[in-house]
């Protein structure tokens, strides 16, 4: 399967050469099939970085001609700061030990950032962002189906494993991304079926996360709703009965998917149950998961107490000591489930200060693009990206979103489309100055 991907990929390399909107996309593709969670470097890894190598080489070039446009936006000029902490976290970690190859493996996932440069380029104002959009919503509602059943079989659902995919680090986070695109289009639509179309599938994705049993994805959709019914409130535009229906309608789908999956015995339905109805009892504070993740957090503050100033270095491994199924394992693993934990831990306070300012960068990118736009899809895609982030910050606190590849990658390119928005919503005059540059 892998290397029918790798064929396939090449032979669209020379359609993606120009053009590096599709060219991320397929990228990103290549990342699900190559790039597992294991450490061992295996060929499969070296094709990947192969084509990832040959596509950013050529869009160069051009990445060059419009440095004039791209490092004054403040989102830019954050991620710039990223990076050099990333490359001072080389130092820091060198000075204990942590290997080069460590710490690239680390910083891997964080090279899919690098594509927000390409934003300001590759999303001119010739190309349909509405178009393109549809494309990204589709790409991300086809990987969300694998890694939900995946996520499904993890959780024991089901009577046998499943494996579609077989990468352990897709985690249900996808389904943020996919609500958020269709919750754009779903507020776009001009007739009663395309909102009612776009309102389910953003609903289904709320129902993916459900069935993949994480429940802080629940609970940042949920975050992510208010957030945007705040938006909407401050142009007084909120409507208590558009509320009721976009909470009903996710609640009723969850419900009618639950019955038919319960009555046909597809899958267990009552470890479905027990997942969700543990939130609320004591048994909770017994979860393996819950103590290995407080765990993890302090294991990481104590290396932060050590290098507070640009912390441990990417590369650097806790010593935490997971528990499953009453097997004790230690996981050479370098991300952390708290993402904010990760950050000071790797980076130091240094790190954390810019980690945060670039998240908050984007936020105030979207909010002020969205109340700049009058109407239109690109009004309503940077008000869902302004909840996605979020919603995104939050899940962070028990999941790696801000430095798991598939988030990183989407995010590259989404927040490269919301950059290219805001400049076109500085006038004509931006426009002709980037297509200048860019050709």
């Amino acid at each position: 399967m892998k290397w029918i991907a790798a064929v396939l990929a090449l032979l669209f390399l020379p359609f993606c050469w120009h053009r590096p909107r599709y060219g991320m996309a397929l990228l990103l593709g290549l990342q699900v099939f190559f790039l597992g969670g294991s450490l061992d470097l295996g060929s499969e890894k070296f094709v990947y970085g192969a084509f990832f190598a040959l596509l950013m080489l050529a869009w160069l070039p051009a990445l060059v001609r419009t440095r004039h446009e791209w490092i004054k936006h403040p989102i830019a000029k954050w991620l710039v700061a990223v990076f050099v902490v990333t490359l001072i976290s080389r130092f820091a970690g060198a000075a204990h030990g942590i290997a080069t190859v460590d710490w690239f493996r680390d910083l891997s996932p964080l090279l899919n950032y690098s594509w927000i440069f390409l934003g300001i380029y590759t999303f001119g104002p010739d190309v349909d962002l509405r178009k393109y959009s549809l494309f990204l919503l589709t790409l991300v509602t086809i990987v969300t189906i694998p890694i939900t059943v995946e996520w499904m079989s993890f959780r024991s659902y089901f009577d046998e494993p499943v494996q579609i995919i077989g990468n352990a680090t897709l985690g249900p986070v996808i389904n943020l991304f996919g609500a958020s695109l269709a919750t754009a289009f779903a507020l776009d639509a001009k007739d009663k079926w395309g909102k009612r179309k776009y309102l389910a599938l953003a609903a289904g994705f709320v129902v993916a996360g459900f069935l993949t049993g994480t429940r802080t994805i629940l609970i940042s959709v949920a975050v992510a709703g208010f957030a945007y019914f705040l938006l909407f409130r401050r142009e007084k535009r909120a409507s208590f009965r558009r509320a009721i229906v976009v909470v009903a309608v996710p609640l009723a789908l969850i419900s009618l998917v639950v019955f038919v999956l319960s009555s046909t015995q597809v899958v267990d339905f009552e470890a479905i149950t027990a997942r969700y109805s543990e939130a609320v009892t004591s048994d909770m504070l017994e979860d393996d998961t819950i103590q290995d993740r407080v765990a993890e957090t302090l294991d990481a503050w104590t290396a932060f107490t050590e290098r507070p100033v640009f912390g441990q270095g990417l590369g650097y491994r806790t010593e935490t000591v997971y528990h499953m199924g009453g097997v004790e394992f230690q996981p050479e693993m370098f991300f952390m489930h708290n993402f904010y934990a990760y950050v000071l831990t790797k980076f130091g306070i240094t790190g954390f200060v810019v980690f945060v300012g670039f998240l908050i960068s984007i936020i105030r990118s979207g909010a002020k693009t969205y109340f700049q736009r009058l109407t239109g899809f690109e009004k309503y895609y940077c008000g869902s990206m302004l909840t996605l982030m979020v919603a995104l910050m939050l899940t962070s606190i028990t999941g790696a979103a801000f430095n798991d590849r598939l988030s990183t990658g989407l995010l590259g390119i989404m927040v490269g489309m919301m950059i290219a928005i805001e400049r076109r919503s500085q006038g004509p005059a931006g426009a002709v100055r980037m297509i200048a540059h860019a050709s």
